[in-house]
């Protein structure tokens, strides 16, 4: 049972007996009241809490509340959400919630507002003023803005827009009236919510999780949205696009993008490192400045665990950062299986090492043509586990990484190094870029 609920319409075993709405309440339809209504049970320094009732037709509806403490640093709690039905009597509105029934009094409707005396527990009231939105989806914006207040951030007219300019990548989404989902790019049902932007003075590219593979390139981050925007006040209009899939730069070459016939429109709020973005009918994007590049460098070798054996790379992410400006190039970040990539619908990322007792190794990858094992390397490793380093030979060519974690049944290793002929996908021009990498592996049987 949500605990919103209890505060909202507490039963009261004598209720029947109370008066009934007094000033027009006693006038108001059922018809009056479907829609969307939020209230504020609290706003204060220590905690804010709104609650959602969506009444709909044939006494039916929808409930949710949005929570945020400043204990927890303002961070917004998953949404609570409940069916509920309800009647409306003589001015006295009755909502089940959960099989428990709960009541209040409507006083009065002026416009957009009505104001509801509520029956509290232990025989106590009190009057709270409930606001007509368009859908849930405007009090998630609103509860973002009041967030976006405790913490110190902007809204409304006050969003200078270079603040905007950056690297984003969504950690959280919320489908609109429904709870909060944290991202994780491992988990494929998240992969259609997975989103990057990025966003220079007055250019936006979007990157998103390929998870449909009907290219063949499904769990690989792609380019689906290429175009102008502005901001106008909290508005912000992204306009004289391309969007589409498999990487939407290359719209010219292969028609792999369509050119925008209407802007899109969101409300976007800023707070410190976050930024929201509030696309109206679909959710609220959570994201935070920073690629996808894994920089945790905390390092851990299981006692016994040995490098030797054959290994599967599970998860790839990386960057490409200009050698001379050190901007941004390209980053990734790929979740490779094997059974895709027999299927045909990986991005053909997916490889796998062995490491012998006598430090060679073998290196496989598939071929895009054959879907096979074709592409082998054959080299000489090295390790000093004490210092969490390794370097792998091949031929002339030294790659030096780092063990940041190895255990019985996982090994994952970071590379970086100077690349003189990257090439960003889709172009044809090479750069000299700091190439950073990192390979997370599952041992193989």
């Amino acid at each position: 049972m949500l605990m919103a609920i209890v505060a909202m319409f507490a039963f009261t075993a004598c209720g029947d007996d109370e008066n009934p709405g007094t000033n027009n309440g006693n006038k108001i339809t059922s018809d009056q009241l479907i829609g969307t209504w939020y209230g504020v049970d609290e706003n204060s320094s220590k905690k804010i809490n709104l609650f959602v009732m969506d009444f709909t037709t044939n006494g039916k509806g929808h409930y949710a509340e949005y929570k945020a403490k400043a204990e927890e640093n303002w961070v917004s709690r998953d949404a609570q959400s409940a069916d509920m039905t309800w009647t409306l009597t003589n001015g006295t509105l009755v909502a089940d919630v959960n099989g428990t029934p709960r009541k209040g009094d409507i006083l009065s409707l002026n416009g957009n507002k009505i104001t509801v005396r509520r029956y509290l527990e232990e025989g106590r009231t009190d009057e709270i003023v409930m606001t007509r939105v368009n859908s849930a989806n405007e009090v998630m914006q609103i509860f973002q803005q009041m967030i976006a207040e405790k913490k110190g951030g902007q809204q409304g007219d006050d969003i200078n827009p270079s603040d905007v300019i950056g690297s984003w990548t969504a950690v959280a989404f919320t489908p609109e009236g429904q709870s909060r989902i944290v991202l994780d790019r491992s988990k494929e049902e998240h992969w259609p919510y997975c989103q990057r932007y990025e966003i220079t003075a007055n250019e936006i590219t979007q990157y998103a999780i390929n998870y449909r593979g009907s290219e063949g390139y499904r769990g690989r981050e792609e380019k689906t949205l290429i175009g102008k925007y502005r901001i106008e006040g909290n508005t912000f209009i992204i306009y004289d696009y391309y969007e589409g899939y498999h990487n939407v730069k290359d719209h010219e070459e292969n028609g792999g993008g369509t050119m925008s016939t209407e802007p899109i429109q969101a409300t976007i709020n800023l707070s410190n490192s976050v930024f929201y973005i509030i696309i109206n009918g679909y959710g609220t994007y959570e994201l935070q400045k920073g690629g996808n590049v894994i920089d945790d460098d905390s390092n851990y070798i299981e006692k016994d665990a040995t490098l030797v054996g054959k290994w599967g790379v599970t998860r790839i992410t990386g960057a490409a950062y200009d050698f001379n400006s050190g901007t941004l190039v390209e980053n990734w970040d790929n979740h490779p299986s094997k059974d895709d990539v027999n299927t045909g619908k990986e991005s053909l990322k997916y490889v796998e090492f062995t490491f012998n007792d006598d430090k060679t190794f073998i290196r496989q990858a598939f071929s895009e043509e054959k879907r096979e094992f074709t592409e082998i390397m054959q080299g000489t490793w090295e390790a000093n586990f004490s210092k969490y380093e390794g370097k792998a030979t091949i031929g002339e060519m030294q790659i030096p990484f780092v063990i940041q974690t190895l255990t019985e049944q996982k090994f994952v290793m970071k590379i970086e190094m100077v690349e003189e002929d990257f090439r960003p996908h889709g172009s044809d021009k090479t750069l000299k870029v700091n190439y950073k990498e990192t390979l997370e592996f599952v041992r193989l049987q």
